[in-house]
């Protein structure tokens, strides 16, 4: 529970972050590379990384999925076409409807 409560954080973080100013993003990458942790890069990579899997195989696999994809759609300001956001959107309902009372929530 805590792992997904995490991820959720984590997940919520990163949709911000385009909203800070370079300085603060640099500061906070600093401290990431002073702690062993992935830069911001690298986990925006990772996020994109996962919209494109989500689209290519037009569903969402695991909690983890739902959960970045979830803050992508709830995000109106990103960057995704109206037509990649539809298709989200969908495979969110998918992923929702096959899944209420299993264990992925």
């Amino acid at each position: 529970m805590a792992k997904k409560a995490l991820q959720v954080g984590i997940n919520d973080l990163l949709s911000s972050l385009k909203d800070y100013p370079n300085e603060v993003l640099l500061q906070i990458n600093a401290e990431l590379a002073k702690n062993g942790i992935q830069n911001i890069h690298t986990l925006l990579k990772i996020v994109e990384q996962t919209i494109a899997k989500v689209l290519a195989k037009k569903k969402i696999k695991n909690i983890d999925e739902y959960y970045i994809i979830k803050e992508i759609i709830d995000d109106v300001s990103s960057s995704i076409s109206e037509k990649d956001r539809n298709c989200l959107l969908i495979y969110f309902s998918d992923f929702e409807i096959n899944n209420i009372g299993k264990s992925a929530f």
